[in-house]
């Protein structure tokens, strides 16, 4: 099991620009309906994913919770010596954490 950082965005410039300063490539969405505008996928992992957090940590405000959640995952990975871990008892729950996280949504935007 691996952290990974994932935006999803209609500019495909900005993506590209991400993807620049931390790696990875954008690509298109081959999910989204035909009759909605063009979309365009970002994703990292490991250190790189890490990095792009911790220079990002400033500026969430929504996402604030998840970011916490990983850079947590991630120190304990570090205290184990390794970026990623084994799926054991803890990064099941962390993994259970983030999908209640995303699913809940903001409850209020401060």
């Amino acid at each position: 099991m691996t952290a990974f950082l994932a935006f999803e965005h209609t500019n495909r410039p900005i993506l590209e620009a991400i993807a620049a300063q931390y790696g990875g490539n954008s690509t298109s969405d081959p999910d989204h309906p035909v009759e909605a505008q063009e979309r365009y996928l970002w994703r990292i992992s490991g250190r790189r994913a890490r990095r792009a957090l911790l220079d990002m940590w400033p500026y969430l405000r929504i996402k604030r919770p998840q970011a916490e959640l990983i850079l947590t995952w991630f120190g304990e990975c570090a205290l184990k010596g390794k970026v990623t871990s084994s799926i054991d008892e803890w990064s099941l729950s962390m993994k259970a954490q983030m999908h209640a996280l995303n699913r809940k949504g903001p409850e209020v935007l401060q």
